[in-house]
């Protein structure tokens, strides 16, 4: 997943601050973090594999999202 990615990113010069990966039919693991490494993203990168089965997908997407918008709020408002 994340290899095919990776030339997208390079295109706009993006790098990732974190990586988000639903898996629902894996070995288990931490598959976010293999495929980080396998995508030859640095080891610095962080990778939260979210394991829900059917919802792993849906629910990467909303912890992704949770994560960025607490990281774009300041505290206190």
């Amino acid at each position: 997943v994340l290899q095919g990615l990776r030339p997208l990113l390079d295109e706009h010069e993006l790098e990732p601050d974190e990586v988000v990966l639903g898996n629902c039919m894996g070995p288990g693991g931490d598959v976010a973090r293999v495929a980080t490494l396998a995508a030859g993203f640095d080891v610095s990168v962080p990778a939260l594999t979210v394991d829900r089965q059917c919802a792993s997908g849906l629910a990467a997407i909303a912890v992704a999202a949770s994560r960025t918008r607490s990281k774009n709020e300041t505290w206190p408002p």
